[in-house]
């Protein structure tokens, strides 16, 4: 499931160097992924039937924030703040819409690159820094994968 991921409201460039304001770009970024997973987890039951009772918990723990602090801190360095906000504010849309179905959901969810950085760099930023493996990981773990067959 690409999230972003997904996905900090900053007010300087060394913004993650800021408790505070770390904390709430973090914690923008988690209520965001976790209501963007759960939406996705009530479309792919939707979907799939089989699968409703193999769904992944979608609550981070302290590796997603571990995860999405690089992430952030990342997307900071590479692509600014401004980059970062948008992107924050998109993911807090993407949450509160409703969808019809998966594909729409990941389209809604998919990260755009910008001037500074491109589209796949996003995504690769978000395996680079584990947020990726976590997913697939729970994915795995709650037999997702396996009742997809």
């Amino acid at each position: 499931m690409r999230f972003l991921s997904v996905s900090a409201v900053i007010l300087a460039t060394s913004v993650l160097a800021v408790p505070a304001v770390a904390q709430d770009a973090l914690g923008r970024y988690e209520a965001a992924s976790e209501a963007i997973g759960e939406k996705m987890n009530a479309l792919l039951a939707a979907e799939l039937p089989t699968i409703a009772n193999n769904l992944p918990e979608t609550d981070w723990d302290d590796a997603h924030r571990e995860a999405g602090t690089c992430v952030l801190q990342t997307l900071v360095d590479e692509a600014g703040i401004d980059y970062v906000a948008n992107m924050l504010a998109a993911l807090e849309v993407a949450a509160k819409t409703d969808y019809a179905s998966t594909a729409e959901l990941s389209t809604a969810t998919s990260l755009p690159g910008s001037d500074k950085i491109g589209a796949n760099r996003v995504q690769l930023i978000t395996e680079e820094c584990g947020l990726t493996a976590l997913s697939m990981q729970r994915m795995m773990d709650a037999g997702t994968f396996e009742a997809m067959q």
